[in-house]
């Protein structure tokens, strides 16, 4: 005959079981409500304990594990807006744009608005100067109309009729003109978390790559006579035109000898063994 359960039969067995699902050590709760360790551990490994309670203690777990996970996306959020910020001072706009577009979306993701004040500031001095304009101006406009309608629903009040906030819409608005102002700003103070997510991914968006400069053109090989001296080129003009040493000579006020010796010296650089070779080098290279 199989043994009664005990603790089924406890009158607190609903507190004995609220206390196993919470985890309390088998000691504790024996010496609380008067039953053998060895009686609860039966009861556990009966399947006795209460499922509701159970899955409640689950449940339980798994919010207090989203809550963890969700405080620890904001710090990430919130370390990847100081480094896009850190990467904007230093010029490194490329670099901070994929920091800043994670940061808000991470900030969204988690309901977590209050944090989203310097994301959304970064994201409008980005678009506002952007190279693509109007198109960032616009997009910088729609930015500030949703930071002056968050500004409105926490306090109650807007910056933006003084100081550097007023001087940023008047650049703005340089840009856009007015009109075109005015129409972005009131469609920046009716868009969702959702549409922000949206615009940050447009003012982040990877700069346009420029194509690459072609290979610079291979030089060309210097020309064998330009190892030639003047004298050496003056004498091979005057050979490929037809005179004999001793007029090369005569011309130059040089003995027949010398101008063997210019000739040697330019076979050897020109590369050729003969004199026709030297006369036909010249030819080819219009130096007759």
């Amino acid at each position: 005959m199989p043994r009664t359960c005990t603790v089924c039969g406890h009158d607190d067995r609903a507190a004995i079981d609220a206390a196993l699902v919470a985890g309390e050590p088998n000691r504790r709760i024996a010496a609380r409500y008067a039953v053998t360790e060895q009686a609860l551990r039966r009861h556990q490994m009966a399947g006795h304990v209460s499922v509701s309670l159970t899955m409640a203690r689950q449940a339980a777990d798994v919010a207090q594990a989203d809550d963890l996970l969700a405080q620890l996306r904001s710090l990430l959020a919130k370390a990847m807006s100081l480094l896009a910020r850190a990467e904007g001072k230093r010029g490194n706009y490329e670099r901070a744009k994929p920091l800043l577009r994670e940061a808000v979306r991470l900030l969204v993701q988690v309901g977590n608005y209050i944090d989203l004040q310097g994301p959304l500031v970064a994201l409008n001095i980005m678009a506002t100067y952007a190279p693509q304009q109007p198109e960032g101006a616009r997009y910088a406009a729609r930015v500030s109309g949703m930071m002056a309608a968050r500004i409105d629903r926490l306090s109650g009040r807007s910056p933006w009729d003084e100081g550097p906030f007023q001087q940023g819409i008047e650049q703005i608005a340089a840009i856009l003109g007015a009109d075109a102002f005015a129409h972005a700003f009131d469609e920046g103070k009716q868009m969702t978390p959702a549409d922000l997510v949206w615009l940050a991914d447009q003012i982040t968006a990877p700069a346009p790559q420029m194509p690459p400069l072609p290979p610079p053109a291979p030089p060309h090989p210097a020309s064998a006579h330009s190892a030639l001296t003047a004298r050496e080129l003056e004498v091979l003009r005057l050979v490929a035109t037809g005179l004999t040493n001793a007029q090369v000579a005569q011309r130059l006020h040089v003995t027949p000898r010398t101008i063997n010796a210019h000739l040697t010296a330019i076979y050897s650089k020109l590369g050729v063994s003969s004199r026709s070779g030297a006369i036909r080098y010249a030819l080819d290279h219009q130096l007759g």
